[in-house]
C-alpha cells in the first residue's frame, strides 16, 4: 500500500501494482528495486568471483 497524500483515504485509493512499482522512473513506474531479484543478481556475482578466481580470497 503507498500513501495517497491524503488524512482519509479509501480501500482503492492506495494499491499499486508489484510489478508496475518496479518499472522505472523513466518508464512510468515508480523505481522501487525487486530484493528478491537484486539478492539473486548479488549472489550470483558472487559466485562468479569464486568460480573463476581460484586464488582470491
Amino acid at each position: 500500500m503507498l500513501w495517497k497524500g491524503s488524512v482519509q483515504s479509501k480501500g482503492g485509493d492506495c494499491q499499486v501494482a508489484w510489478d508496475l512499482a518496479c518499472v522505472g522512473r523513466h518508464e512510468g513506474g515508480l523505481g522501487v528495486r525487486d530484493l528478491q531479484t537484486q539478492n539473486t543478481c548479488l549472489l550470483l556475482g558472487l559466485l562468479h568471483k569464486v568460480v573463476t578466481q581460484a586464488d582470491s580470497p
